[in-house]
């Protein structure tokens, strides 16, 4: 009965991982100081929504869909990567003008003592 012993431990190694910072809490600090507090809560609720998504999908079967079906798990991995494609190419289309002008406003986001 080795699982009744593992899970403490689990829950240790998943709360230890949640308090860690990784690049969500980078995106979000970064959001925060380039565009205001807006910004950041819309980046720090959108991670959120993310990850409720992924918890849905694990309650639902999906995670051991996708663990034991290589077929799935491959569709999956095709669709992500056809996502960033698109991602990326609308990125590299969009006009250079938009992307090089955009300056944020740090005396309107801050004050300055």
């Amino acid at each position: 009965m080795s699982g009744a012993h593992d899970l403490p431990l689990f829950i240790f190694s998943g709360l230890l991982l949640n308090i860690t910072p990784g690049a969500d809490s980078l995106y979000i600090v970064v959001r925060s100081v380039s565009q205001g507090s807006r910004a950041g809560m819309a980046a720090a609720f959108g991670i959120s929504a993310g990850c409720y998504v992924h918890i849905l999908a694990a309650a639902i079967g999906l995670s051991a869909l996708l663990a034991t079906s290589a077929m799935a798990f491959t569709l999956v991995k095709l669709a992500g990567a056809v996502y960033l494609l698109y991602v990326g190419i609308s990125l590299v289309c969009s006009p250079v003008d938009t992307l090089l002008n955009h300056k944020p406003n740090f005396a309107r986001n801050h004050k300055i003592l």
